[in-house]
């Protein structure tokens, strides 16, 4: 029986690992559309002696294939690799956390655990060789609510697994304003139990905030970017009708999203570079649909002062969404970081005098 534990305990593993279904529409063998845990059961019993003789055993008998059993090894297998993580972050003088909330299909508030710590390995002499940056999620944690107190209450997550606040030295949230305002985030009751803990706001939103203040403030692109949405805002069959004249291209349309503005990007290059095209898809749309908004919408995007927006806030956006994604890379530090933005701050100072460069692309589109 141990052997026949060890082989269901390593498919289970892999399947864990490679982030896959365990259960099908069937929970017998041979009845079809039975999974990936029992097709992968069937399938090594063909070669396998043990597992050919355990699936020939007549119903009843204990056989350590159903979804509870399935279910308490992951469980095992998760709290091993949890104790594993704890241990390593206990073991480091000093760790750093990043928790964020988001709601689940059930709409319930789920926070999420991700540890930062250093593990230091050493050669035979006992000597350090190497020392890993390690980011572990440890988790969902459900929370009754989003204001700073229901949170800090639940950072007791951190307790539960036996780590010692003392050593915690960064936290990291969003910006969000019950994770971070000043007098009721759970960056300040953390930091009144540890005066050590640092707060540092996540560098991507901080730079998605900035840009969404920025166009608040000017009302010619709040109309403009009014005016994207609208011709991205289609219907599918007239979305797919657009996206096939671009696509032919190697470019994507990507509907606008307010709090990622990578999208925006996207959507601009294709249509700073596929203008024409997207102007003959948005004519067959009217043909079809007759509609007086589609040939407002068409009828502006023909005027000059969009076609010079466009190219202007493809620059500008494709300077940002550099900086922006190597602020996500898993291996940015952090000097380089300040001086991408310094780059991305000098580039953008520089297109206040390139008014008539744009102005001749501007024409070239036109």
């Amino acid at each position: 029986w141990r052997q026949v534990i060890d082989h269901i305990v390593n498919i289970n593993l892999t399947l864990a690992m490679s982030n896959l279904a365990f259960r099908g529409h069937r929970g017998i063998i041979g009845e079809g559309n039975i999974g990936n845990f029992l097709s992968i059961v069937e399938l090594l019993a063909k070669y396998d002696p043990l597992l050919e003789e355990l699936i020939r055993k007549p119903k009843g008998l204990t056989m350590y294939l159903s979804p509870k059993i399935q279910n308490k090894i992951i469980q095992l297998l998760s709290d091993q690799v949890t104790e594993s993580i704890v241990n390593d972050i206990k073991n480091t003088p000093f760790y750093s956390v990043i928790l964020d909330t988001t709601q689940d299909l059930s709409k319930v508030n789920q926070l999420s655990q991700v540890f930062q710590y250093v593990t230091i390995e050493k050669d035979e002499k006992g000597n350090p060789a190497k020392i890993n940056i390690n980011e572990s999620l440890l988790g969902f944690h459900e929370v009754s609510g989003q204001s700073g107190t229901n949170l800090e209450g639940d950072i007791k997550c951190i307790k539960d697994k036996g780590l010692e606040l003392s050593k915690l030295r960064g936290q990291g949230y969003d910006g969000a304003a019950n994770m971070s305002r000043m007098y009721s985030g759970v960056q300040v009751r953390i930091a009144e139990k540890e005066l050590n803990t640092r707060y540092v706001h996540c560098a991507a939103h901080n730079l998605n905030l900035v840009l969404n203040d920025s166009v608040r403030t000017v009302t010619e692109l709040q109309n403009f970017y009014g005016l994207v949405e609208t011709l991205f805002g289609h219907s599918i069959n007239q979305w797919a009708l657009l996206s096939s004249f671009v696509s032919k291209f190697g470019l994507t349309l990507k509907r606008l999203c307010p709090k990622c503005w990578s999208s925006h990007y996207d959507s601009l290059v294709a249509l700073r570079y596929r203008y024409r095209d997207i102007l003959k898809a948005l004519s067959q749309i009217i043909l079809k649909t007759n509609k007086p908004e589609d040939s407002s919408l068409h009828k502006h995007l023909e005027s000059f002062n969009v076609i010079l927006m466009i190219v202007f806030q493809t620059k500008v956006l494709e300077t940002i969404n550099v900086v922006s994604k190597m602020l996500q890379s898993e291996t940015q530090e952090l000097g380089k970081a300040a001086e991408m933005l310094e780059n991305a701050y000098n580039l953008m100072k520089d297109l206040r005098n390139s008014f008539s460069n744009i102005r001749q692309l501007a024409v070239k589109v036109a």
